[in-house]
């Protein structure tokens, strides 16, 4: 059994953490059309006319949006240089482990590339709308190329919305990444309201609204749920932003290292945020009333005696000779029965 790590020694260490058979790439593209049509598949009868600018209600399913912004035509297959694909601004995610990327890169230089990543094309460049481990991971295997899927265009809302479905199909991204992503947009205005990116995604309001809250947090919890953000689920952060309202950064620091190390969940959290709940509604105790009493020689003040409802005596005196203390000593010890 694991000896227990006291407070301070685990809120220290919270800061100190610090073969498949190859397959034809060609062949592996057509797979990934084959198993999903959509957004890949084109209408076989549409020809529609320029409509890149025609406006798609955001209510409507994706793959309506994705027909109604022009994309009548089937993605076009490609390998480009990774100098000329770059990284798409309203990409899902946006943590990506050192980690995650090395195990990528191993597996990419064992069997290839085979899934292509998803594009669309910029002028003379090609911006990935999703795919970006597989971007980062190709120069560490020695490739200088990217196999792409690349589209004419897609709304900037459409390539956020197709680059999260993908991540969650593949390697979902974490709550985390969610907040940071959805609060950028939410404040740059690409999508409106919470609302409005709730239909979008296929996620309740209630949901993103507590994914929002995981921002809350102080920098310091941030910082430690940024070097491991998988293991953190929504419901388990969501209740380290109840237990920093009521306990405190350090504490919050404390409850999610052991979500790191010692396997703590939601129920934890919230057992441990109970306890410092329960501490500030409790009763408070009613003030008790002193009555002093002054000591005086002559006209001076030389002390006094105070007494307490629960008990409490307490005699002070000052201004004594020496041998008016001594006698007074010894009377208290008569008193209370003390031996030397």
């Amino acid at each position: 059994m694991m000896a227990k790590k006291s407070f301070d020694d685990v809120v220290n260490m919270a800061f100190n953490v610090k073969p498949k058979k190859p397959v034809d790439p060609f062949e592996a593209a057509q797979k990934v059309l084959d198993k999903k049509p959509y957004p890949f598949k084109a209408e076989k009868t549409q020809s529609a006319p320029d409509t890149a600018k025609k406006e798609v209600k955001q209510s409507e399913p994706i793959e309506t949006q994705v027909d109604q912004a022009g994309q009548g035509r089937a993605p076009q297959y490609m390998e480009v240089p990774l100098e000329l694909i770059d990284d798409n601004p309203f990409n899902a995610r946006a943590i990506y482990l050192p980690e995650r990327i090395n195990d990528r890169a191993a597996d990419i230089k064992l069997h290839g590339q085979l899934t292509p990543g998803l594009a669309i094309r910029k002028g003379e460049r090609y911006q990935l709308i999703a795919g970006h481990y597989r971007k980062r991971a190709l120069p560490l295997a020695g490739f200088s190329t990217m196999k792409l899927l690349v589209y004419d265009a897609l709304s900037d809302q459409q390539q956020y919305v197709l680059s999260y479905k993908e991540n969650a199909e593949v390697n979902p991204q974490t709550p985390l990444d969610n907040a940071i992503r959805w609060r950028a947009m939410l404040n740059d205005g690409l999508f409106k309201t919470e609302l409005e990116l709730a239909q979008s995604i296929g996620q309740s309001k209630s949901n993103i609204n507590k994914t929002l809250a995981i921002l809350n947090l102080s920098k310091d919890v941030l910082d430690l749920i940024e070097q491991d953000p998988a293991t953190f689920a929504l419901s388990t952060m969501y209740e380290l932003t109840l237990l920093e309202k009521a306990a405190g950064a350090k504490e919050t620091v404390y409850a999610a290292t052991q979500v790191m190390h010692d396997g703590w969940g939601r129920k934890d959290v919230s057992t441990y945020r109970e306890k410092f709940e329960r501490q500030e509604v409790a009763p408070r105790r009613r003030n008790e009333t002193s009555r002093q009493y002054k000591i005086v020689n002559g006209e001076d003040k030389i002390g006094a005696i105070k007494e307490w409802d629960n008990g409490k005596v307490m005699l002070e005196v000052t201004s004594l000779s020496p041998e008016e203390r001594v006698r007074l000593v010894n009377q208290l010890k008569q008193i209370f029965a003390i031996n030397e």
